[in-house]
């Protein structure tokens, strides 16, 4: 898969140095039209197998979440499926945490809480950061990569020459013996409803790929399968995205931001 541009930062956190921004116009505030509105209680347990209206709700009680992906691993860099396989950075990517951590470190609004995936990949990324924070990473199992089931470790081009029909529609129906959007969906909008019960003035979410993009089109009401397909919000490793809600509106403002990397030899990601 080719890695996209390393600054393709849209939008522009106020507070931050300008020098250190190129000059993208911010993205526009986003209202929660009706789809995404908070459900109300009797919807909320009537069982919806998708409940991106769980989402929408924890976010709105937070401040900000800056949502990161993992820094490169070998798998990446050979354009493999990784899934739920633990798969350490290799050098590029342990640099990728380190450039992150100075980034994320001179915020304006100071992170207060750093959460990763469990997967080695994801807490290596999240270790320079809290470490520099002075925090710990709560780790979760909930926050890892949409489960690709028999297609770990695969190349893009295995994996196509083996199921060329379900690849072409992954990840909107779930490879075998894997997991669904929805599925995913679920288990993230755990971690959420956790975070949201702490005081939260600013969350960093250390995740994966597919993860960031279902939270951006739960929160900024994109429709996952035009998202996907465009791959609008792809992430190379470590990019990151800021959220900051006021009120009934989430303003985007960075999108997919990777200047940390403009210094580093790119790779593959």
């Amino acid at each position: 898969m080719k890695a996209p541009s390393v600054t393709p930062c849209i939008g522009r956190a106020s507070g931050w140095p300008s020098a250190a921004w190129p000059s993208w116009s911010p993205i526009p505030t986003c209202r929660m039209g009706p789809s995404m509105r908070p459900p109300s209680d009797h919807a909320q347990s009537s069982g919806d197998p998708c409940p991106l209206g769980r989402l929408v709700s924890a976010g709105a009680r937070m401040t900000r979440i800056t949502l990161v992906r993992h820094g490169q691993t070998a798998h990446n860099a050979a354009g493999r499926f990784q899934g739920w396989a633990d798969i350490a950075l290799n050098g590029h990517g342990q640099a990728q945490a380190a450039a992150l951590a100075r980034r994320l470190a001179g915020h304006p609004v100071r992170p207060t809480h750093v959460l990763s995936s469990d997967l080695g990949r994801a807490a290596q990324t999240a270790a320079p950061l809290a470490h520099a924070l002075g925090l710990p990473v709560q780790p979760s199992a909930d926050l890892r990569e949409i489960h690709i089931g028999a297609w770990e470790g695969l190349t893009f081009a295995e994996i196509e020459a083996q199921d060329a029909d379900r690849f072409r529609q992954w990840p909107l129906v779930a490879a075998p013996q894997g997991e669904s959007v929805a599925d995913l969906t679920r288990r993230v909008g755990a971690v959420l409803d956790r975070l949201a019960l702490q005081p939260t003035d600013h969350a960093v979410i250390v995740t994966h790929g597919v993860v960031i993009t279902a939270l951006l089109c739960t929160w900024l009401g994109w429709d996952f399968a035009d998202a996907w397909a465009g791959r609008r919000g792809l992430h190379h490793n470590t990019a990151l995205s800021t959220l900051r809600w006021a009120d009934e509106a989430v303003q985007c403002e960075t999108l997919a931001c990777a200047a940390h990397l403009e210094d580093l030899q790119v790779g593959a990601g």
